[in-house]
């Protein structure tokens, strides 16, 4: 009660002494310390800017990638008419790198033709010029030219040229023996066996023609210093050329040797 006795006093006016004089102060003015003002207003702050992050971007390296990219080394040494591609059943997780990195593959294995496709390479993936590891996985090359193919049956001794033969687009690792590339000549060559249709021809199933065959007849020239004799003979082998053979007079049954210097003829020199 004493509280609201005070308070209804303070409504009219409270006067106070102050250096000999009087002042009148507002109710409101004694108030103001007792007043409940509410909650404290907050003061406004100013936004910080924010924060730029540079977040890396990354990339994960597939085992595709890599036959890519070793398919692309190895292409350079095959003509551009020929496909190389590379295959692998290995279980690759992939590796993780960043989106601008300058990755790349360092084959440091040679790739053996004779191993029929099949090829267990060690290699090193760098990454802006510098090593991030090595690895070995296996992996099957496939490298796919034309190559001659028996187009009708050929015996053996034939010669080997068109139309017997045509070129055909082959993967040369699935095929069996040495395969002979379609640019290849084959004039002087024969079969060294019965060959069917359909088989693609290997340097295994020729023989260079002999330019002079056993049991035929040749052109005999005999030199000795100004006198020069051409007769006939018959050779008792096959010989090449530069080749010393042993050659039969036809007349007299005498033997003797002479070098084959063409196609059926050969040089006697006494």
């Amino acid at each position: 009660m004493k509280t609201v006795r005070t308070l209804l006093l303070m409504t009219f006016a409270a006067t106070l002494l102050h250096g000999g004089e009087v002042r009148t102060v507002a109710l409101s003015a004694l108030l103001a310390p007792i007043q409940d003002t509410g909650p404290a207003e907050k003061r406004a702050q100013p936004e910080a800017a924010p924060v730029e992050t540079t977040r890396a971007e990354f990339r994960v390296l597939r085992l595709s990638d890599i036959l890519r990219a070793m398919e692309e080394e190895l292409s350079h040494d095959i003509y551009p008419a020929e496909q190389l591609s590379l295959s692998s059943n290995y279980n690759w997780t992939g590796l993780r790198i960043a989106d601008t990195v300058d990755w790349g593959v360092r084959i440091e294995s040679a790739f053996d033709p004779r191993a029929n496709g099949r090829w267990y390479p060690l290699f090193e993936l760098v990454a802006d010029g510098r090593p991030i590891g090595k690895y070995r996985i296996p992996i099957h090359v496939s490298h796919v030219k034309k190559v001659w193919v028996i187009d009708q049956n050929i015996a053996r001794g034939d010669l080997v040229s068109r139309p017997a033969i045509k070129a055909e687009s082959r993967d040369i690792y699935a095929e069996r023996g040495s395969l002979i590339d379609a640019k290849e000549r084959l004039e002087g060559f024969e079969a060294s066996r019965s060959l069917t249709r359909g088989r693609v021809l290997t340097w295994e199933d020729l023989e260079e023609r002999p330019q002079v065959r056993k049991n035929s007849i040749v052109d005999v020239e005999y030199q000795n210093g100004a006198l020069e004799i051409h007769m006939r003979g018959r050779a008792m082998e096959d010989g090449m050329h530069g080749d010393l053979v042993t050659i039969r007079n036809l007349e007299s049954s005498r033997e003797f040797v002479a070098q084959v210097n063409g196609e059926s003829r050969v040089k006697f020199e006494n």
